[in-house]
């Protein structure tokens, strides 16, 4: 396929994959189960990939291709990813979607069909004397009114909650805790929580209640609002979390504490080498309907925890969950546990701290000599 030549997914020609046609010049995708925006960088993956039906993309030519001569982190990448499963699936009314990239770890992606022409063109195209089709004029005119009511609730009705807006949003991560009690992971159901409050805890606008504060709520009779007002926080971040083998589901909340209103929820059921991607994707939708609005760097920032390693995070979670047990036998389990992390990924650097943190206490306990 040819055309595909901008890194802002605005350029190439329209094409088909399996009921879903692709119209990278307004950026949209449209299929049985709806008609999709896709942000332009997320585009610009879909064209890639179409251009190498059933071969491997590595992830530096992804990289190098959508984000020319800029330093910036993989996740970002596996984020582009996850929402391009995400809406393919979504504009296909199918699971069967979701397969259709396959992700080889360390080394890249490959689209497993390959793009079709398409038979009759979506929509939203132009006409054949090239102007636009009437849907595209009813589009447009919603966009633009759109913009208009919100113009007109700024001015008029907006602007007396301005204040209110620049306060620092409160929030608290509990634990997550098992879909049934004998599926408990403590280390998984702790570590989640933790590692949403470190991507959370990077926005200027929230504040976030620290792991050390929250860890006391992961009993499985808990009150969620209960807990938010003994915190004092203006919302709490609850759910449920279980594997099955290579598999994760996830059910999330977004809970105002003042009326117990749920003003977010989210169900992730995906493989759990993508558990960095769904903690992003869960960490941009908290920002999201807190209403705060994101510099680029912060947006960069968001989604990555430092590791791309699913096992050296697999081992940094253990560390972490039996540091705060304290116990002699404990630290000595969290001290090879951060050791493994750092071994299998020894840029890791959130591990290399949880390593001297734990070599730090574990002479307290008497399991580790101080010159160790």
């Amino acid at each position: 396929m040819e055309g595909v030549n901008s890194a802002d997914g605005t350029s190439g020609t329209q094409f088909r994959i399996r009921d879903v046609s692709v119209d990278p010049r307004v950026g949209v995708i449209s299929g049985p189960g709806g008609t999709l925006r896709l942000e332009p960088k997320v585009m610009t993956v879909l064209q890639i990939l179409a251009r190498h039906p059933g071969e491997l993309v590595s992830r530096s030519e992804l990289l190098a291709q959508i984000w020319p001569g800029v330093d910036i982190y993989d996740e970002a990448l596996t984020q582009c990813v996850y929402q391009l499963r995400q809406q393919l699936t979504s504009a296909g009314g199918d699971n069967s979607y979701k397969d259709l990239i396959n992700t080889i770890p360390k080394r890249g992606y490959v689209l497993k069909e390959g793009p079709l022409p398409l038979d009759s063109l979506p929509s939203i195209t132009a006409d054949a004397t090239g102007s636009p089709s009437k849907a595209l004029r009813i589009w447009l005119t919603a966009v633009l009114l759109i913009f208009g009511l919100a113009f007109v609730y700024y001015q008029w009705g907006g602007a007396s909650s301005t204040s209110d807006a620049s306060k620092p949003q409160v929030l608290a991560v509990l634990p997550f805790l098992p879909l049934t009690a004998e599926h408990h992971n403590p280390e998984l159901e702790l570590g989640m929580a933790d590692t949403l409050i470190a991507h959370l805890g990077k926005i200027n606008r929230i504040i976030v209640r620290p792991i050390t504060s929250v860890r006391r709520y992961g009993e499985l009779d808990r009150d969620s609002l209960q807990a938010g007002q003994e915190l004092a926080v203006d919302a709490v971040v609850d759910g449920t979390i279980q594997r099955n083998e290579g598999q994760i589901r996830i059910n999330v909340r977004l809970l105002r504490v003042a009326d117990g209103v749920a003003i977010w929820t989210g169900t992730f059921d995906e493989n759990f080498s993508d558990i960095f991607a769904v903690q992003g994707e869960i960490s941009r939708r908290i920002v999201d309907e807190l209403s705060l609005p994101l510099g680029r760097q912060e947006k960069e920032r968001l989604g990555y925890g430092g590791t791309l390693s699913v096992d050296a995070y697999q081992s940094y979670l253990a560390g972490r969950y039996h540091l705060y047990r304290l116990t002699p036998l404990d630290l000595q389990t969290s001290v090879t546990r951060f050791r493994q992390a750092v071994t299998l990924d020894p840029n890791y650097a959130l591990a290399w701290v949880g390593l001297a943190s734990a070599m730090f206490r574990s002479p307290l306990g008497g399991e580790v000599p101080p010159g160790d």
